[in-house]
């Protein structure tokens, strides 16, 4: 998938980033895409919105941080937290 990604491609990739984004937090384990679907609509979009300023290993990158922090999101909604306690996080910034 070197070209830029048809205006239709696009759309569909947007899709299913909305549905992983909106879905209600009772009913999101049902409904979220899995991780191959999210891969491919985030490398979708990017491409896309900047297949022209970034290469093929940028890309990538790119997909890999939005892996990668999908998979942190989940770790952190899987934690139950009593009202009034915060997770412990560092923080640190994408160089």
């Amino acid at each position: 998938m070197n070209e830029t990604p048809s205006r239709r491609e696009f759309a569909q990739a947007l899709a299913v980033l909305a549905t992983a984004a909106v879905v209600p937090a009772a009913a999101q384990e049902a409904v979220q895409p899995d991780t191959k679907a999210y891969a491919a609509a985030v490398e979708t979009v990017v491409r896309y919105r900047f297949g022209k300023q970034l290469s093929e290993e940028q890309i990538k990158k790119v997909q890999a941080g939005f892996i990668g922090r999908r998979f942190s999101s989940d770790a952190l909604k899987s934690m139950a937290l009593a009202n009034g306690e915060d997770p412990v996080e560092a923080f640190r910034a994408d160089l």
